[in-house]
């Protein structure tokens, strides 16, 4: 069906009440938000009609339509007595009087990118200031955000801003009037990734960043998507993790639910893990509470378990997400003291055992297993369930790994667990001077320069061990050994604190 513009405004001027109206109207929109262009019939003489009759008019959106017609350089020959050079022919008469405002947005023949538009604010993509303009103007607008953001994004990847806070002040609050609808929070998410990856931290202000952090708290609470969670997780990781604080209760919980329920999608749960090993390694005080209390420890062992699961079904592999599994709960039992009871309740020493089988060659994965179990067996209660066949078994031949520092750290859950002998109801408790044995062999062997991570910042927990072992020269070898290493390593640092902390005195006494 064509549709004649003209002949409604004629029809129109002809009602009386309509016809004193007309003239006073300042604002027109005949915008159209759908995908295709309307094409209207003679639009250079419907557009005309239009404005002359409108003698008050100072805003008209025409985004979406042909109303612009194809673009001409040339003088257009209508009826108005103010004719001049324009480049869109329907609005020659007001090249002399510019509109406030003309929506050119998805308009036929890109008309937004002719250089000579009468009008002092234009919506269209030619330029960031038309988008941003847009933006500000279609906001309420979802069909036309859908438009909007895109073009607001290839922009911003390709040359960045030269306005930011300006795009800032008007992105935000438009996807927060969209938050359900994904197109938005994805090309939104975008922008916002791309322009906080590439302007100095200083440009954006404590309370910007907590609007853009709410946002993305916002959209990880509703969404499932993908893409869409990574985009806001990559915008996070942007942060300081100071900056993260006041909303860190909110976002381990999301963090925590996304492991679970999207443990399928292989780079969605590895962004969460390296980013939850981030939070925990720099919350401090009551903040780390929350790593207890919200129930990741037995979230990432079901992402373990369920990764496994996948593995065995096909071929054993080590992947990132198993390797990253196993950090983060080193980071969150290191910070938090009850998740190691949680570890063990959620059967993650057995899970030791799983990938220990599936994975003997994968050291970095080994070594994080052992330093989880290491800290469990300092802390006497946790002692108990370490002491069982079926775990001792597979410690043992661990001590006389060729890699030293797979040695030491099963050095070091024997050295503990010793302290707990004769390990009642353990079949292997007649082997226990032999795995002493080893493990003096094994410790003699050590390389007393090697560097290798501790996370060992005082004396204290091997000055402990070894007054605590009296009686039992191989864990005391341990503890000494352990001492001379950290000493050799970071003369600097440890000879300060064998003062500070009285360690020779404290050796001396023992002797």
């Amino acid at each position: 069906m064509k549709i004649f513009l003209q002949e409604t405004f004629a029809v129109l001027r002809q009602c009386h009440c309509v016809a004193e109206i007309l003239p006073q109207c300042k604002y027109l929109d005949i915008s159209n938000t759908g995908h295709d262009v309307i094409m209207y019939d003679r639009p250079n003489e419907n557009l005309e009609y239009i404005v002359t009759s409108l003698e008050s008019l100072v805003h008209i959106d025409i985004s979406g339509t042909n109303l612009a017609g194809i673009g001409s350089e040339d003088v257009y020959p209508g009826e108005s007595d103010d004719m001049t050079v324009t480049d869109i022919p329907g609005l020659a008469s007001r090249v002399n009087r510019p509109l406030e405002f003309l929506g050119l947005y998805n308009c036929a023949y890109d008309a937004c990118f002719r250089p000579r538009i009468p009008a002092k604010e234009i919506t269209g993509h030619a330029t960031e200031e038309q988008i941003l303009t847009a933006l500000q103007s279609y906001c309420a607008c979802e069909r036309m955000m859908q438009k909007v953001l895109p073009d607001l994004f290839y922009v911003v990847a390709s040359t960045g801003s030269s306005n930011i806070r300006k795009l800032f002040d008007l992105l935000i609050p438009a996807m927060k009037q969209h938050l359900e609808c994904a197109h938005i929070q994805l090309y939104g998410s975008g922008c916002i990734f791309h322009i906080m990856k590439e302007v100095p931290e200083e440009l954006f202000d404590t309370k910007m960043k907590r609007k853009i952090i709410k946002l993305s708290m916002d959209v990880m609470c509703l969404y499932s998507d993908a893409v869409v969670l990574q985009n806001f997780f990559c915008i996070l990781k942007l942060f300081k993790i100071s900056d993260l604080l006041f909303e860190s209760e909110r976002l381990i919980i999301v963090l925590q639910y996304l492991l679970v329920q999207g443990y399928k999608n292989k780079p969605l749960v590895l962004v969460i893990l390296l980013f939850l090993n981030d939070i925990a390694r720099q919350v401090d005080g009551v903040k780390k509470e929350l790593l207890s209390n919200r129930g990741l420890i037995p979230a990432i062992l079901e992402v373990v378990y369920k990764s496994l699961q996948y593995s065995v079904v096909r071929e054993p592999q080590c992947d990132d997400i198993i390797k990253a599994a196993w950090e983060t709960m080193l980071v969150l039992i290191e910070e938090a003291s009850d998740n190691g009871a949680i570890f063990i309740q959620g059967y993650g020493v057995d899970l030791f055992l799983l990938c220990l089988k599936l994975f003997p060659k994968e050291i970095e994965l080994l070594l994080n297993m052992l330093r989880i179990l290491g800290n469990l067996a300092e802390v006497k209660k946790h002692r108990s369930h370490l002491i069982h066949d079926k775990y001792i078994v597979n410690f043992s031949p661990l001590l006389n790994h060729k890699n030293m520092e797979v040695s030491y750290n099963a050095a070091r859950i024997f050295s503990y667990i010793a302290l707990e002998a004769p390990w009642e109801g353990c079949k292997l408790r007649l082997n226990y001077p032999i795995y002493l044995q080893e493990m003096a062999v094994a410790i003699l062997k050590w390389d007393l320069d090697a560097v290798f991570v501790s996370n060992y910042g005082s004396f204290k927990p091997a000055l402990e061990l070894l007054i605590a072992a009296e009686g039992i020269p191989e864990v005391q070898l341990w503890a000494i050994w352990t001492m001379a290493n950290l000493a050799r390593r970071e003369p600097v640092k440890y000879y300060k604190l064998l003062r500070d902390e009285k360690v020779l005195t404290a050796l001396w006494n023992l002797w």
